[in-house]
C-alpha cells in the first residue's frame, strides 16, 4: 500500500516596487500542512508529528547587477487532536496538543555568468519531523544553467 505522508496548500503574495526602488520585492506566505499522523506513528514509532501546521511569513528580497539577497522570516503554529480515553457513557474524548516554530534563512545569489549562478544560504529552520534539533541551514551551491535562450534572442514584440 502507497501513503501521502504530507499535503500543503499556499498563497504566496508578492509585490515589486517602482522607481527608484524598483530592485526592491518583497513576498508573503500563508501556508496550510496536513500531516498523515498515522504513517508516522506505523514507519517512526516515537517521532512527534503534528497533525496540522499554519505557517505564515515574510520575504524581502533585493536584485542588483550581479547579485540578490534575501531575508525570509516565516512562524508556524502547529496543533493535533490527541485521543484521551472515554467519558463516563463512553464517548470519546481529546486532548489538543499545540506548538509554535520559527524559522529565518538569508540568501546571497552571485551570477558569475548569465548561465552560472553561485548561491549561499544561512539560517534556522523548522524543527524537521526525522532529525528533530538539526535546524542549522548552510547551503553554498553553484547553479549551472543550460539550453535556454538568452533575453537578447527572444521576440518580445510578438
Amino acid at each position: 500500500s502507497s501513503y501521502i505522508v504530507r499535503q500543503s496548500f499556499w498563497v504566496t503574495p508578492t509585490y515589486r516596487f517602482k522607481d527608484k526602488l524598483g530592485f526592491l520585492k518583497v513576498m508573503g506566505v500563508i501556508r496550510y500542512e496536513w500531516y498523515n499522523t498515522g504513517y508516522y506513528n506505523s514507519y517512526f514509532n516515537g517521532v512527534k508529528t503534528y497533525e496540522n501546521n499554519l505557517d505564515y511569513g515574510l520575504s524581502v528580497a533585493g536584485e542588483f547587477m550581479k547579485f540578490s539577497l534575501s531575508i525570509e522570516l516565516v512562524g508556524r503554529k502547529s496543533h493535533s487532536e490527541l485521543p484521551a480515553g472515554n467519558d463516563a457513557e463512553g464517548n470519546a474524548l481529546y486532548r489538543k496538543e499545540q506548538n509554535t516554530d520559527f524559522q529565518y534563512i538569508a540568501s546571497f545569489n552571485y551570477n558569475l555568468t548569465d548561465q552560472v549562478v553561485l548561491s549561499y544560504s544561512l539560517g534556522n529552520r523548522f524543527e524537521p519531523v526525522l532529525n528533530p534539533h538539526n535546524t542549522l541551514v548552510s547551503l553554498l551551491m553553484l547553479n549551472i544553467g543550460f539550453g535556454s535562450p538568452a533575453k537578447k534572442d527572444i521576440d518580445w514584440e510578438q
